[in-house]
């Protein structure tokens, strides 16, 4: 069996001390980047700090309207008095996710304590988490789901503190209530966490009116909160597996094909009917959940969240073989409440994934990593002494791979949807500002929250001033001097445009864009270089006369006949 200290609260203490200092070690700048959801769950507190408004100008909302999506409270919430007390930055940012992250691990003690395990042992799955890959990297962003699993772990262990003790099942609710205001996972998963230990423990249970009433309970806050955040129910209803339109479509074209086919019309509606489809797509998406390729060696397609670039998945491979042993014994030990408890957790976890059309998500699949810890933790303390030992050396030799490659060289990797340099980007081009009468930022993904979040824009000024559009995502076009659409080229430039680029307010401007530009086409004011050496963002600069000289180049056509008399009239 696993051995550890005589005094294993010492080494609950060094577990959360070493796991802190891993998820808050220069938290600032890694990721170099925030990605625009950290950047609009920072920027909406900032909001709420100054004004009492959103982004949008809703005051105090419980839904907050994001890109044309939406997002829930609670982590923006919690981020209130961070941005008060260190302002709106990195840091502030990503410091309440990082605070849920390690009140996590005390949290998994106190459930693997209530699933049945010894105080030792609990340890075990506690120092797991601690290093485990897809945590401590997501404890590292502003990510809704890591403070969700935090209350879903938390309000399940105290509902099996509850079933023999009631008095538990109020904080077991409150937990469940506060956990669906930052991700909307618990809301699916603990109910059915809920039940299932209910039935495990139906033997022990002393008064069944009292879990009749706490379901009731349940049943009313989900309801509630269904009802208050039902655009977002809207709004994420079509990436399900029952109302994503790409099924629809397929469903219908195999059914028409089978039509076509000759197959009867009644066995070609239900064959090809699109819950049939659904339901297959779901098994597909359920059983994802389990690949060890996705969870060992690649995490999922998500660039902000895989860590497939320093070349590690979701988990350390090594707990392969001690997951597989520990569900040898959990099924050998069919009976035993513990490995009921253990079994539901993980058959239950990766449901809500499988209802979407993109599964795998780790974003959903966090209690199922958890499961897996917790059952690699039965599998270690099966393990043999020296099987033991090679077993550490090699979970060693992984993890120090991990922690050299994240901590060196992952900024280094990241991927172009994170927009590698955009934040000194924006620092550099706010310093020569001044200068120019309009700023125009050409092919940056949603511009706006990063220049808000990193100049940073007034809010009071943006809720009232921001010209909004949406072409796909609901965004900012202009706030200020600063306008968020591209600025064309010479040979491009019409009539009907000229004036939104050059007019008596605007004559001297400033074009941000990523990539190098031709220093003999263009009057390039400021560059920013890679590690390697390469460019990455530029800066040119033009005005009237510059615009006029560049057009007098191209063939004389009627339309720039009239672009070059405008401007002429504004040097006049």
């Amino acid at each position: 069996m696993y051995q550890t200290s005589k005094k294993p609260y010492l080494l609950f203490l060094l577990i959360i001390l070493v796991a802190a200092s891993l998820r808050l070690y220069q938290l600032g700048s890694l990721p170099q980047e925030l990605h625009r959801d950290e950047a609009a769950i920072a920027y909406n507190a900032y909001s709420l700090l100054q004004t009492g408004h959103d982004e949008h100008g809703q005051k105090w909302p419980l839904v907050f309207r994001s890109f044309g999506d939406y997002k829930l409270p609670g982590l923006i919430y919690s981020s209130l008095p961070f941005v008060k007390i260190l302002g709106l930055n990195p840091w502030s940012a990503r410091l309440p996710t990082a605070i849920f992250a390690i009140l996590t691990l005390p949290a998994l003690f106190y459930l693997a304590r209530q699933i049945g395990f010894n105080k030792k042992l609990a340890l075990l799955p506690m120092f797991l988490l601690a290093f485990d890959f897809w945590h401590l990297a997501g404890a590292r962003n502003a990510y809704e789901p890591i403070a969700g699993l935090f209350f879903s772990i938390l309000a399940w262990g105290l509902w099996l503190k509850a079933l023999p003790k009631p008095k538990y099942f109020v904080l077991a609710i409150l937990a469940f209530a506060t956990g669906i205001l930052f991700y909307n996972l618990p809301l699916i998963l603990l109910p059915m966490l809920f039940l299932g230990s209910t039935l495990i423990y139906r033997r022990q249970i002393k008064s069944k009116q009292i879990i009749i009433l706490n379901f009731i309970a349940i049943l009313l806050i989900g309801g509630i909160f269904l009802y208050a955040t039902r655009a977002i129910s809207a709004g994420k209803s079509t990436t399900t597996v029952v109302n994503n339109q790409e099924l629809r479509d397929q469903a219908l074209g195999t059914s028409y094909a089978s039509l076509v086919a000759g197959v009867p019309s009644l066995i070609s509606r239900v064959s090809n009917h699109r819950l049939l489809l659904a339901g297959w797509q779901m098994g597909k998406g359920y059983l994802s959940a389990f690949d060890f390729s996705y969870l060992f060696f690649l995490g999922d397609h998500n660039p902000w969240h895989n860590l497939r670039a320093i070349g590690v998945g979701d988990m350390n491979p090594v707990l392969v073989i001690p997951f597989l042993l520990g569900l040898y014994f959990l099924c050998r030990n069919w009976k035993d409440q513990k490995s009921q408890l253990l079994i539901l957790y993980l058959l239950a976890s990766p449901i809500f994934s499988s209802l979407t059309i993109d599964a795998p998500i780790t974003n959903r699949l966090l209690d199922l990593h958890v499961a897996i810890l917790l059952i690699s933790a039965v599998g270690i303390s099966y393990l043999p002494k020296y099987l033991l030992r090679m077993g550490i050396l090699i979970y060693l030799g992984f993890l120090l791979f991990f922690l050299l490659r994240y901590f060196s060289i992952y900024n280094f990797t990241l991927s172009e949807s994170w927009q590698p340099g955009l934040g000194q980007m924006i620092k550099d081009v706010n310093k020569t500002a001044p200068a120019y009468e309009a700023i125009f930022v050409n092919d940056v993904s949603l511009a706006y929250i990063h220049f808000a979040v990193g100049t940073p824009f007034q809010a009071a000024d943006f809720v009232k001033e921001a010209q909004w559009y949406k072409d796909g995502f609901e965004q900012v076009s202009q706030f200020q001097q600063y306008h968020f659409y591209n600025f064309p080229a010479w040979n491009v430039l019409s009539y009907d445009k000229v004036g939104e680029y050059f007019n008596t307010k605007q004559k001297k401007l400033l074009i941000v864009m990523p990539g190098k530009l031709d220093q003999e086409k263009y009057h390039i004011v400021y560059e920013q270089k890679n590690w390697q050496g390469h460019v990455i963002w530029s800066a040119w600069a033009t005005d009237v006369t510059d615009a006029l000289r560049n057009l007098n180049l191209l063939p004389a056509t009627e339309d720039r006949i009239k672009i070059k008399n405008y401007l002429q009239s504004l040097t006049d």
